[in-house]
């Protein structure tokens, strides 16, 4: 899958860090991610749904996400 840098930055936060925090922005077109030592991360509704379609997160309890075995590897 050919990412963009916010695909690439929203996933890697997920990786790297503690979320605490995702959001619907925009009346629901961008969704944000804050960690735990209040970075960010936002990409397009469009954006997430692919790297859900693509195997790379999974949605999880609360509207979260949780990055899958094929997404620790990239």
């Amino acid at each position: 899958m050919n990412m963009t840098d916010s695909q690439r930055a929203f996933l890697r936060l997920h990786q790297c860090r503690i979320v605490e925090r995702t959001q619907a922005i925009f009346q629901g077109a961008m969704v944000r991610a804050t960690s735990d030592r209040g970075e960010h991360a936002t990409v397009s509704l469009d954006e997430l749904e692919d790297l859900v379609h693509s195997g790379l997160l999974a949605p999880a309890w609360g509207g979260a996400f949780t990055v899958t075995e094929m997404g620790r590897g990239i």
